[in-house]
């Protein structure tokens, strides 16, 4: 949901069991600790990126936990001079990236409304029931920090394939699940940074249940800007927001 990203343009909606998310949180940590620097994300405008757009959407499953919550502002107040302000964003995990709403989609990263309708009522019709998440201990990627996310059952694999069906996600790197704990804001030495996160690496999971799917916006012009609700998809309901 932010520019930065550097790997390839992901299509589909790849599924992975959750004994290989495993190993992606171990790769992630080692592509992590095998850099020299983080990336840098400056707050206000990405205009290069945006092309003139400033709309973007996605479907999250947000996060309401308070033990989550408080785990995760703990953490960012443990790495407050290392991250840009993001108090305003929402604690939330990236299940599907949309793109730009656009009347008519042109670039790669466009979405119209009518897809965003369809991925809803794919949603609606799928039907799973209420499911379990685990969000476990700290990580990083080179733009962030993050808490792993664990999904025992799959279900997040059948959801995104469900929106995943009839269009590409514009995603720069393999899908990983995790809550976002901001976005750091100087090339800061990752030697560093992963001392500090070394004693959070191991935190007991936390499980919480999942009974809704948001759709959000943006406003890309801030990347770190407040989400908006667009819409509300119940777990296990025909009826949606």
């Amino acid at each position: 949901m932010r520019p930065g990203s550097v790997d390839k343009f992901a299509g589909g909606a790849p599924r992975l069991a959750d004994a290989a998310r495993k190993d992606a949180f171990v790769s992630a940590w080692s592509d992590f600790t095998g850099a020299d620097s983080v990336f840098e994300t400056l707050p206000g405008d990405y205009p290069r990126w945006r092309r003139g757009r400033e709309r973007y959407v996605a479907w999250v499953i947000p996060v309401d936990d308070a033990t989550v919550i408080h785990r995760c502002r703990s953490l960012q107040g443990m790495l407050r001079d290392l991250l840009i302000d993001s108090a305003r964003r929402a604690f939330h995990v990236t299940l599907f990236v949309c793109g730009f709403v656009a009347r008519r989609p042109v670039l790669d990263d466009d979405v119209c409304e009518r897809t965003l309708a369809m991925q809803a009522a794919r949603l609606r019709r799928l039907r799973i029931k209420a499911f379990r998440l685990e969000v476990g201990g700290a990580n990083s990627f080179l733009a962030a920090p993050f808490l792993e996310v664990r999904c025992p059952g799959g279900e997040i694999d059948a959801l995104r394939g469900e929106l995943g069906a009839d269009t590409r996600e514009p995603r720069f790197s393999a899908f990983v699940p995790h809550v976002t704990l901001g976005l750091f804001n100087a090339p800061h030495r990752v030697r560093e940074v992963a001392a500090r996160l070394a004693n959070q690496r191991r935190l007991p999971a936390i499980e919480v249940t999942v009974t809704h799917v948001d759709l959000v916006s943006f406003d890309a012009r801030h990347p770190a800007s407040e989400l908006h609700l667009e819409k509300r998809i119940e777990i296990g309901s025909a009826d949606g927001a």
